[in-house]
Parts: C-alpha cells; structure tokens; sequence
C-alpha cells in the first residue's frame, strides 16, 4: 500500500514552516524573486500590496517571529520543501543569458508560488478521501462473494442491475434466486444466513487484508459454527445482539414509536426488524396502537426528552452555542430550527469532555422571517431551556435577517435582572463560512454564467443602441455584437465595475460553453430512453456509470459538482452526442438535435478551468461540515489559503479568460473576511488549539494585528480567572492527605507531599493570573487529535484551569450553520406526501425525538425495560400474575 500523500503541516498539527509562497499577493508586482523562492535559506516573504489584510506580511525585521520547540510531532518541513521544490514551474536553465524578459521571469514565478499552494491544497484533498475512505473500499468485502452484473427481468424485460452470488451460482441455484437488487447491507445479510458463506467470505477477506464487516458475520455467535475457524478469529467482529426484554403491549408502544420516528422508510430497517421480533402471535387489535394514541404518546415523549436536554444543559459549566436557521416544509409551514452545541462529560468521569448537539427547536414560524420575529423565537427558545445565563455564540448564515434576529434577542436577554455579563451581538455572531465561501464561488459563476435577466437586458440595449427593431428583417450583426460588447450593466449590482468590451466577449462565449453544458444534460435527463442510451456510451467508453446532475442554484457546490460529474464522463457525453440523433433507442429533440449541445476541445478546456477555479472553495467548504468536532479555528487560515490560491489563479496567464470572475470573486471573499477578523472568537479558538497556539497568527500576520489578538486574549482570559482562595488550598491538602500514594511506600512520605503541596498551592495562590497563560503559550506545540478531549484532561488546578474553562466555551461554537441544514434534510423526510396532514405540534414533536433517539436520551429498549420494572413492581414480585 502507497503512503499516504502529505498533509499541509498546518493540519497536520505541527507548525507551520517558514515558507514565503503562502503570503498573499497581488497583480501589481514589482520585485523580481524568482531566485529568492528558490533558496531554501530564504524565509522572508514578499511584499504585497494588501497591506490592510491581517494575511499580509511584514517587512519589518526587527520584529522576528518566536521560534518554539516542537514535541510529539513528525518533522514535516522537509516534506514539505521537497513538495515545494517538487511542484514549481519552469526552471532556469544554465548559461541562460542574463538579459531575460522580466516579464517571464514574473510568469514563472507566479507558476511556481501558484504550482506550490496548489500541491498543498491537492495534498489535503488526497489525505482527505483516504481518511474518509472510498466507497470501492469500503465495499470491497462484499465483492469476494459477489459480481456486479445486470439481468434482464422476464416479466418486465427490463435490465436491472444487481449483484450475483458466485457461491450460489457454483452451487446450482437458479439465476433468480442468486441475483440481488438490494444494497450492501443486503449482500452482507445473505452472507451471514449461510455457514459455508460465512467461512469462504472470512477466509478470502484475511487473504486479501479487508477489514470483515459485522453484519456479514452477526450470525456467527461463536467459531464453533465455523469448521476449521478459531475462537480467536471474530474477536472484535461478532455484533452481540441485546436480549429482548420480555413483551408487554407498553414495551410494543416504545418500539413502535421509535419505529415511527426514525424510520422513514420500512424495508430492511433495524426498527422494522427489531419491532417484529418483538411480536407475539397472541396480540388482539386492541393491543396494536392507532393513529391517535401515536400522535399523544409522540408528543408527551418529546416534551419528556426537552426535558431530559434541560436537566443536562442545566447540570453543565460551560455555555451552550446554538445554530439557527429558517425552511419552509413541501406543505408550506415554515419553521425555524436551533440546534444547541455544548461541551460535557458524565459526573463519573469529569474530565472525559466530548462535544455533543441536541436540538432544541423546530418551532413553527408565525407571520413573516422577518429579524424581530426570529428573535421572540430565539428567546422563547433560550427560556424553554434555561439558558439566558449560559449562552454562547450564535452561528448562522449571511442573510440580514438572521443577525437583526441575534440583535432582537440581545436586547431581551441583556434585559434579564442579575445578569453579570452583557451578551453582545457583534461579538457573539459567528458568520457560517459554508456559506460565505460558496458566496464567493457564487459571485464567480455569476459573472461567468449572469441570469437570464442580464442577459435579456442586453440584448434589448443592444438593439435600442443599434437603432434596430427586433421585427427588423435586415439587422446588422456586427452593429449589434459591438453594442452587447460595450454595454453597461453596473446597475443590475452594486459591486459591478464597468465591463471592459474584451472581457465581455471572453465571458460570453464561457456562458455559451457552459450553457451548452447545462442544455445537454437537461434533455438527457429529461427522456428516459436518453438516460439509457447515456447509460450505454458510460459502459462502451469504459468509464463510471454516473447519473448526470444538474446545477442547482440554492445548493452549494452545485456547479462544482455538476462540472466534476461532466469531466468524469465526458468521453461518455461526447459518444452520446455524436451517436444520439442518428439512433433509434432515443426520440428526436423537438426543433434541435442533440448535436446542437456538442462541446469541443475549447468548450472542454473552458470547463476544465471552472472545475479548477471551483475545487478551491468546494473543498474549503468541507473544512466546516463536522459538528463534532471544533471547526472555527480554522476560519481564518482556510480563507486566507483560498485567498491566496484565487489571486496566484488570477495573475497567471492560463486563467486570463475567467481574471474577471476570480476578482469578483475575491472581491466578495475579503468582505466576509475582514467581517471575520472583527470577531474575537476566531483568534481564541485558534490559540486554544495545543497543535498551533500562535505560532500561526506569528508568521502569517503583521505584528500589530498579532499582538491586537494577544491583547484581547489577556482580557478574555483575565474575565474567566478566578482566584484560588487559601480555604480552596486547604481542602485540596486535606482531600491529597487521605490518599494513599503507591508510588513511594516509606513511612513519612505522605507527610513531605502534603507540606510540598501546601507551598505549591501557596505559589498558585499568590501568582500572576497570566502565568497560566504564558506557561500555557511558551510550552512546546504539541499533536493533538482530539482538541476537546486534551483540554478536559487539562483542566485540574495543576494544569490549565482557566484557559480549559475559555476552550468548554470557545471550542462548542459551530464553523458553519450545518447542523440546522441537516436537521431540514431530516424535515424534508418527515414531511413527506403521506405525512402532508401533520399538526406542526406533531412536526416539532417528531424532529425533537429523532434528535432524542441519535443522540441517546432515549431508546427503545431502556424504555420497554422501566415498563416491566413498573409492571413488576406493580404485582409485587408475584410472577404468577403476569
């Protein structure tokens, strides 16, 4: 097996090297240091002209970057300058002539800063899908049994595509019975209904080193029912399934329930199954619940589990940070969702800290989405839970809607009588960076692709410019192509500049290649005998068998993905095009031919350059998407790393045709990041990560925007101090004095250690608050994998008290509003055509358990299992009775 590609150090938890191509730049260059990046002695990075960003260098050198010791690190600058001296452009010769254009000489050295931030970002990328693992990989078990084939249904004479059991097949069972249209899961489970499947599927996965899935061996209790199997073999493999508690019609209700409310669809699910199992022959009708009893016992089950969430969040330390965002069901209801993030850890084990999310609300929204009326649910909501003492950060999307709504409930909530920190709303408004990003990727088809109304209007001007009239018969078409070049189209958007003509012409003719492009896959997608002839040139051409997606404008990353979907099938695309109209097995286009959509080489190389520009912010995006994990801390080197990969795309000559589109681009990426660098959040989650601490901001940032940070860190960290006080120390020595110490068992040992304590804690007592916090950033980096675990091992009086009580704040706060995107994911299921008569009581009710049931507050089993507690308490111990 390869190695797997270098990460950036960055996130590889090491710090980062001095390099000077990660610094940002612009078009106007002045200096000529092509040798200069290539000295690996050189660390001192060039000069730009943004001097306003935090990004920006400084030149200064007497303000040098502190140099720290890193520990429990891999050394990765090594790795990382092959990567740089690997990955550049085009190199000087030797015995060159020194009087070389000094204009190449820019060229290629923007190629080579441009080639190296592009191999960081490709290396990221590649650590990231093996870490996430590929989807051949994953189902690679199940190909030791199975074959991926199609099979024509004699009744319908339709192909279906499925799996075939090569084991059944050598066995003489008829095709029908060996052919699988299910999923893996599917696969897996007639793996396990059959011993001498069982045996074959491990035998050939250990000989090719595959992982055994679970569910193909769950039947396999023990390797006694395996011939030739050690006991040894399952160990860690075999899914020991819970005994069913004994059946009662409430411990039918649970399951039941739960069935309703995590299931939206029936076959094959584990509730289904369990549900069946849990059946007995001897039920009578009025034992099965109906619709009404349902819909009460769903209610007063999710008014149970808020229940349950408000006893724990009441019971932590920390803040609770929420997400909040507004969807409008398929029936029209629209509802505002608010998920709360938070740092516990059980009462047996205080310091095992793990980040959890609970959602507190999907309420129903009355009236308009206007920003006061998100704000009265906000606080209806913080009140539901008790949470105006303790609340964090709110993070939402860009609309100015949603921070009206945050400065609504900051005024209610500043109200509360007693409260000793004010919540203010500048500062604790987290802007989502999914979707900042994908405005900015946004503003870059835009202005490749612009709507139809642009368009339109220019075309009108261009006529009205022309002195034409479109009934006019004889219209002349260069008067009208030199008109659509120089129009004006400023006012349709505030941020536009007045077009240049050749610009105009270069985006045009990418609007018609694209254009072209979202044509052709619309007609394809639109016939069904288009998708099967499609589905025929993927397999002729050997490429993936993929479904052609569509660009949809509210998704992000739409286009990305629709352009990365067409590259990979493209001979498949160029085949149906050629081969479409002249074929039987597909209609005729109406007015057109499929020929109209064909793409050529520049049409092709034209999409390549989107996809490329695209990638960028697409695979930013994804930085954001974990909620179980901290994310805000890499907000502002994510945008500066996009920032700096867009401006090297924009000053090389291979991305001349979209310069126009990237500046606009970035133009509205700097907005949401100097947005971002005014919130103090940003600079503290990044601090607080053991794996970076300063050394980022230190050689990255100018010193004065450095030692800002550092100033409002002191006064944050100064707010969350708290003094030990001497009767604390006391019973700190009285607590150590009780326990027994097997490290040192001579007599009098226990003595020393408590009078060393007590000078100890005495030291703690009388020190400088910022002891902590400079002990804290003079340590060496560290390689920390779980952030949040780290700082719950850290937070005893010996260690890190404070600061661990800043990270069970700071670290629960959500990059990106993608909690509530998924919980509309999850509405979109609960809400479905059948479910269309839903009370929005009943809506609310059932999000709010199917967040109960993922996250563990309540479960079927535990449920059934208090009903026969209460029913044998009832009966008094007399099995006789039940």
């Amino acid at each position: 097996m390869n190695p797997a590609p270098p990460v950036h150090p960055f996130f590889n938890g090491g710090e980062a090297p001095a390099v000077s191509v990660a610094s940002s730049r612009r078009s106007g260059r002045a200096l000529r240091p092509s040798i200069c990046l290539r000295d690996p002695d050189n660390n001192e990075p060039p000069a730009r002209g943004t001097s306003a960003l935090k990004r920006a260098a400084s030149n200064s050198v007497s303000s040098p970057s502190t140099r720290r010791k890193v520990t429990d690190s891999d050394d990765s600058s090594d790795e990382f300058q092959d990567v740089e001296n690997g990955t550049g452009g085009d190199t000087e010769e030797e015995g060159q002539d020194e009087g070389v254009d000094e204009e190449d000489e820019e060229d290629t050295d923007l190629e080579d800063r441009f080639a190296c931030v592009k191999a960081m970002a490709d290396s990221d990328r590649e650590a990231l899908a093996l870490r996430a693992g590929r989807k051949e990989d994953r189902t690679a078990d199940v190909r030791t049994i199975f074959t991926k084939q199609q099979r024509i249904n004699p009744a319908t004479n339709e192909t279906e595509d499925g799996h075939l059991c090569e084991l059944c097949r050598a066995a003489g069972v008829i095709e029908k019975n060996c052919f699988f249209k299910g999923s893996m899961s599917t696969l897996r489970t007639h793996i396990s209904r059959n011993p001498d499947h069982i045996k074959i599927y491990i035998d050939r996965c250990q000989k090719l080193g595959l992982a055994l899935n679970s569910r193909a061996v769950a039947r396999s209790e023990s390797a006694s029912s395996i011939d030739g199997m050690l006991q040894g073999t399952l160990d860690g493999i075999v899914s020991r399934q819970p005994r069913m508690p004994a059946f009662t019609s409430a411990g039918m209700l649970d399951y039941v329930i739960e069935l309703i409310v995590r299931e939206d669809e029936l076959i094959d699910r584990g509730s289904f199954r369990r549900l069946l199992k849990f059946m007995r022959p001897s039920l009578q009708e009025k034992d099965i619940p109906h619709r009404t009893k349902l819909r009460q016992e769903i209610i007063r089950r999710a008014h149970d589990v808020e229940q349950r969430v408000r006893d724990r969040l009441k019971d932590i330390s920390g803040k609770v940070s929420f997400t909040f965002d507004t969807w409008t069901s398929d029936a029209g209801d629209p509802f505002l969702s608010v998920t709360g993030h938070y740092i516990w850890a059980p009462e047996s084990h205080p310091m095992d800290w793990s980040l959890k999310t609970d959602q507190l609300a999907f309420t129903h929204l009355e009236g308009n989405h206007s920003g006061s009326n998100v704000g009265n649910v906000l606080v209806r909501t913080f009140d539901r839970y008790n949470l105006r003492r303790k609340l964090g950060w709110a993070t939402a999307d860009n609309a100015p809607n949603n921070f009206t709504g945050i400065r609504t409930a900051a005024i209610d909530i500043n109200s509360t009588p007693g409260l000793t920190e004010k919540w203010e709303p500048a500062q604790r408004y987290i802007r989502c960076m999914e979707h900042a990003v994908d405005l900015s990727a946004r503003h870059f088809v835009e202005t490749i692709s612009p709507s139809t109304r642009k368009v339109v209007k220019k075309i009108r001007t261009a006529f009205k410019n022309a002195n034409m009239n479109l009934e006019d018969e004889g219209l002349d078409l260069n008067a009208i192509n030199e008109s659509l070049a120089s129009i004006d189209d400023t006012g349709d958007d505030e941020d536009d500049d007045e077009d240049d003509p050749d610009e105009v012409a270069t985006l045009l003719s990418f609007a018609d290649s694209v254009g072209k492009a979202l044509a052709l896959v619309k007609q394809i997608r639109a016939s069904p005998q288009a998708r099967a002839f499609f589905k025929k040139s993927c397999q002729q051409n050997d490429v993936p068998t993929l479904q052609l997606l569509l660009w949809i404008r509210t998704r992000w990353a739409s286009m990305y993905s629709f352009l990365d979907r067409m590259l990979t099938v493209r001979k498949a695309i160029n085949h149906f095009v050629q081969l479409a109209d002249d074929s039987d097995e597909v209609p005729t286009l109406r007015g057109k031919s499929y020929s109209d959509f064909r793409l050529g080489k520049q049409d092709w190389n034209k999409l390549e350059l989107m996809h490329e520009v695209l990638k960028e912010p697409a695979s930013a995006k994804q930085t954001f998407s974990s909620s179980q994990e901290p994310t805000v801390f890499r907000t502002v080197p994510v945008l500066e790393f996009l920032q700096e990969t867009w401006e090297n795309m924009a000053d090389l000559p291979r991305f001349y045709e979209v310069e126009e589109a990237l500046r606009k681009g970035l133009a509205n990426l700097e907005k949401w990041y100097r947005k971002v660098t005014d919130v103090d959040a940003y600079f503290i989650c990044l601090v607080l990560d053991p794996n970076i601490k300063t050394a980022y901001t230190e050689e990255k940032w100018k010193p004065e925007f450095h030692e800002a940070g550092m100033e409002r860190l002191g006064e944050v960290f100064d707010s969350y101090y708290i003094t030990p006080t001497p009767s604390e120390s006391t019973m700190s020595q009285k607590a150590t004095a009780v326990v027994p110490d097997k490290s040192n068992g001579q007599y009098g040992y226990s003595w020393i250690r408590n009078a060393v304590r007590a000078h100890v804690d005495a030291e703690h007592t009388q020190a400088s608050p910022r002891d902590e916090l400079k002990r804290y950033l003079e340590s060496p980096l560290e390689k920390v994998e779980d952030v949040i675990g780290y700082w719950g091992k850290h937070s005893g009086p010996s260690h890190y008290p404070t600061l661990a009580r800043l990270a069970r704040d700071y670290l629960a706060i959500q990059g990106s509003a993608t909690p509530s995107e998924r919980a509309f994911s999850s509405g979109g299921l609960t809400g479905v055509a059948l479910r269309n008569r839903l009370t929005v009581e009943a809506f609310e009710a059932l999000q709010l358990l199917k967040s109960a049931y993922r996250n563990g507050h309540i479960d079927a089993g535990s449920e059934a299992e208090k009903h026969l507690e209460t029913l044998w308490d009832c009966t008094d111990g007399h099995s006789d009775l039940l």
